[in-house]
């Protein structure tokens, strides 16, 4: 919204990352088409890189999405995690499978790399993989 980019820009933090989500819900239940919203999203990432706020955009771990932030010039990505989060109870590397290609994928391209929230100490500890934790 145009309030929260005036806000953004009046305290000026070191990171913001854009999410898609509308007022009224409670916490984010989907990542960005930023193929879709590409001269939006360019359009604030460019606002706030004037002000030199380091940006990230909130997407699925996939990548095509990754390709598309890039493209727009944000510094980062994070992950939507629910896939993560719902499957991990049963099976564990099934379910960190797509976030390591998303992250190998954002490492080739120089993007900086978040992991969205689902993540506790009980599926990020206990990792199924070596190194994972590193990566995320």
């Amino acid at each position: 919204s145009e309030e929260f980019i005036a806000m953004v820009l009046k305290i000026k933090p070191t990171q913001v990352t854009l999410v898609p989500d509308p007022p009224d819900v409670l916490t984010s239940n989907q990542g960005w088409d930023v193929i879709k919203n590409q001269n939006f999203l360019s359009s604030v990432i460019d606002k706030l890189h004037l002000e030199g706020i380091r940006t990230s955009i909130f997407i699925a771990p996939q990548n095509d999405m990754i390709r598309a932030a890039k493209e727009i010039n944000s510094d980062r990505v994070e992950l939507y995690t629910e896939f993560y989060s719902r499957n991990y109870p049963f099976n564990k590397h099934d379910a960190i499978k797509q976030y390591l290609t998303a992250a190998n994928y954002a490492n080739e391209l120089n993007l900086g790399l978040n992991a969205g929230h689902d993540l506790n100490n009980r599926n990020i500890i206990h990792s199924p993989l070596q190194g994972v934790n590193q990566l995320l």
